[in-house]
């Protein structure tokens, strides 16, 4: 019987050996199977990686080509189809001595008459440097539209004959109903010697309103028996050309010139609504609806700032006024410029847009708009590639 047990246990033990065996041969197997699985997770990660540097190589291939040389960096947010985008790299200069520019009926009444007859309603957005003190002596009537010595109703700024100026009014002039001159005037000296943004309002409600850097800061209510510079007929004006042109930086008739610095003038069929005013001024989003003409100086083809509402009121230049660096830059958004769904770009050749999905659009120009001396620009058509983009622009 105890010969019996021992070879029982014998046997137990020999089929725990076997048994133990195989685990060693299962665990062989799992550590085998292991070592695949992390070959084909490395192999794995090789090719993700691969294919991340196959799909950035444009981007690393274009930010290298930037670093070699000189751009200008800017975004643009908040971009939708139908837009154009635009930047703003330059300022105008009026020496205050003998420089203007003039929209429409140019001197000697030449080319093609500018007028706001016949509009309900009208708002004219600048951004301008009033410099105090100015370089003449005498009156400066600018940024004007109109006649208010003879006829009356016009839209005019103007500072007091001196030098150090000591207004610097914002005016609306109409006439009344016994034929007299009246003026709606807002002074905005305080502004002298900074970027101020100034917007002229005429509503359809006969409300005439001018707006600093955003914000109302005074209103009006005009009668209908005041005759308003969009209710008198160039045709019957004792000096019709005055109201078929907008002049920048001077009263030319008169020789009364301005020193200022403009960044872009705008001008409307329509009134701006408070929100566009604001959006205008604190995201250079720009509404195209009722657009008549908007000058910004860094469109300059050598011979007249162009019109970028499409409408062909172009800006020229008297006595060479200075386009100058912009203290500031930044990209436009004009909102609904087109009705295509595409977007268009406005830049020069070679420019690159990196948009936030990442992928690049190089602007390449087939037919040029103009050359400004150093770079030709082109209206660049494409298709929305992300909502906000980062531009490089070649200097």
């Amino acid at each position: 019987m105890k010969w019996i047990e021992i070879d029982e246990l014998e046997k137990a033990n020999s089929k725990l050996q076997q048994t133990n065996q195989k685990l060693d041969e299962i665990n062989t197997k799992l550590d085998e199977i292991s070592t695949k699985t992390n070959e084909i997770n490395e192999k794995t990660t090789l090719i993700h990686d691969y294919f991340n540097k196959a799909l950035n190589l444009e981007i690393l291939t274009t930010l290298f080509d930037i670093l070699q040389k000189n751009y200008i960096k800017l975004t643009a947010h908040n971009i939708q189809p139908n837009d154009l985008i635009a930047p703003h790299l330059y300022d105008l200069s009026f020496n205050g001595v003998n420089q203007y520019a003039v929209i429409g009926l140019q001197p000697g009444n030449i080319g093609t008459p500018f007028t706001v007859y016949g509009w309900s309603e009208i708002t004219i957005e600048e951004l301008m440097y009033p410099v105090w003190p100015k370089a003449s002596s005498t009156w400066a009537h600018f940024s004007m539209i109109g006649d208010p010595w003879i006829d009356y109703p016009s839209i005019r700024m103007i500072t007091d004959a001196r030098a150090d100026y000591t207004y610097l009014n914002v005016m609306w002039t109409v006439r009344t109903q016994d034929g007299a001159r009246k003026d709606y005037s807002y002074n905005i000296v305080a502004y002298r010697n900074t970027w101020v943004h100034v917007v002229r309002r005429f509503t359809s409600a006969r409300e005439h309103s001018v707006w600093v850097n955003g914000a109302k800061a005074y209103s009006a209510s005009v009668p209908s028996t005041e005759i308003t510079v969009l209710e008198w007929n160039p045709a019957t004006a004792t000096r019709p050309y005055r109201y078929q042109r907008f002049v920048l930086g001077a009263n030319v008739d008169f020789g009364e010139w301005m020193t200022v610095r403009y960044g872009y003038v705008r001008i409307y069929d329509r009134a701006l609504t408070n929100d566009e005013i604001s959006q205008a001024y604190n995201q250079q989003i720009v509404s195209a609806s009722g657009l008549r003409l908007f000058i910004d100086p860094t469109f300059f083809d050598g011979a007249k700032y162009v019109d970028l509402s499409g409408n062909g009121n172009h800006a020229y230049p008297y006595n060479n006024p200075q386009k100058v660096d912009a203290e500031n830059k930044w990209m436009y958004i004009i909102r609904n410029m087109y009705s295509d769904g595409y977007i268009r770009f406005l830049l020069p050749q070679d420019s690159l847009v990196i948009w936030n999905s990442g992928k690049i659009t190089t602007i390449e120009c087939v037919n040029p708009m103009f050359f400004d001396g150093t770079h030709y620009w082109c209206l660049y058509t494409t298709v929305a590639k992300g909502d906000s983009a980062t531009i490089y622009i070649p200097q």
